[in-house]
C-alpha cells in the first residue's frame, strides 16, 4: 500500500471515530442531560448538531474544490487555505456555544 493510500485510510479511520463520538454525545444529552436539565439540552445539542454540519461541509468543500479550480491551477491553495480558516473560525463558534451549555449545565438548577 503507497503512503497516499494509508493516509486515505488514516483519514477515514479518524472521520469514523469522530463521528461515532459526536454521535455518542448527541444521544447522552438528548437522554441524560435532558432528563436532568432541560434548561442546558437545546444548547448543548445545537452546539454539537452544528459542529456535525460544519464538519460535512467542510469534507464537502474540500472534496469539490479541485474539481472546480483545476489541480494544476495556484489559486486552489489558496481556496484551501480560505476554506480551513472559515471552517476553523465556525468550529470556534461551535465549541463556545458547546462551553456555554457547560457552563449552564455546572449551575445549580432555579427549581
Amino acid at each position: 500500500m503507497s503512503a497516499s493510500g494509508i493516509y486515505g485510510v488514516g483519514n477515514v479511520i479518524s472521520a469514523g471515530i469522530g463521528v461515532l463520538v459526536l454521535v455518542a454525545f448527541i444521544v447522552v444529552i438528548a437522554t441524560v442531560v435532558r432528563r436532568h436539565r432541560p434548561d442546558a439540552t437545546p444548547i448543548l445539542l445545537g452546539a454539537l448538531i452544528f459542529e456535525g454540519l460544519i464538519s460535512v461541509v467542510t469534507s464537502l468543500v474540500q472534496a469539490a474544490l479541485p474539481r472546480f479550480l483545476g489541480v494544476s491551477d495556484g489559486s486552489l491553495m489558496e481556496a484551501y487555505a480560505l476554506s480551513n480558516v472559515i471552517s476553523s473560525v465556525a468550529h470556534a463558534a461551535a465549541r463556545a456555544c458547546l462551553l456555554w451549555g457547560i457552563v449552564r449545565l455546572a449551575q445549580p438548577t432555579n427549581r
